[in-house]
């Protein structure tokens, strides 16, 4: 794809599947991942605390558990 100074193009749809669409995929995959075992098995399907200072300060907390969990995963143990 050339740009020509002063036109604007449009990516064709091989060129827009190509520019990062895959990568994109496999973000939101991770997420995905990370979101469904914090409601699934962690604290955030019901939460149990008022407030967005208090609900704001158990989300960390989920993501510490579930990094924990993966340690041993990804060190092959």
């Amino acid at each position: 794809m050339s740009i020509a100074p002063g036109s604007i193009t449009v990516p064709s749809a091989d060129e827009h599947a190509a520019s990062g669409t895959g990568m994109s995929q496999r973000c939101r995959a991770m997420a995905e991942c990370i979101f469904g075992w914090g409601q699934q098995h962690g604290t955030m399907r019901k939460i149990k605390r008022c407030g967005v200072a208090r609900v704001a300060s158990d989300f960390p907390l989920n993501l510490i558990a579930y990094n924990l969990i993966r340690i041993p995963k990804r060190l092959g143990v």
